[in-house]
């Protein structure tokens, strides 16, 4: 079951790089952004790149395309679960304990990006 979860954090972080993509113009320098994460699986996998389990590697691998193709690249830190409080919220369907803009959401269809 962890390694089911863990290939579902990893394509939020795609999800969420994506996201922050959509947001920036096209012509723009490579961009650095920092995202967080509880899972150590994932955080692991996409610091090194590397990973044994196919489901990871299938996502790491578009993700890492996707990061190249549009020069922008994460930076993935660990935060402690309790710490998680937004993402956690989210994951459950409860309204989160910040105001999310609806003006700036975007539909991210996971399917396309894998």
């Amino acid at each position: 079951m962890q390694k089911h979860i863990a290939v579902c954090e990893l394509l939020a972080q795609f999800v969420l790089t994506f996201v922050i993509s959509s947001h920036l113009p096209l012509r723009r320098p490579p961009i650095r952004c920092h995202q967080g994460c509880d899972n150590s699986a994932a955080h692991a996998a996409s610091a090194k790149g590397l990973t044994m389990t196919s489901g990871m590697s299938h996502v790491i691998a578009q993700y890492f395309l996707f990061m190249r193709r549009f020069h922008i690249y994460a930076d993935i830190s660990h935060i402690p679960g309790h710490l998680n409080v937004l993402a956690d919220a989210l994951s459950r369907f409860e309204d989160p304990p910040v105001h999310l803009d609806a003006a700036t959401q975007v539909q991210a269809d996971w399917r396309d990006l894998i």
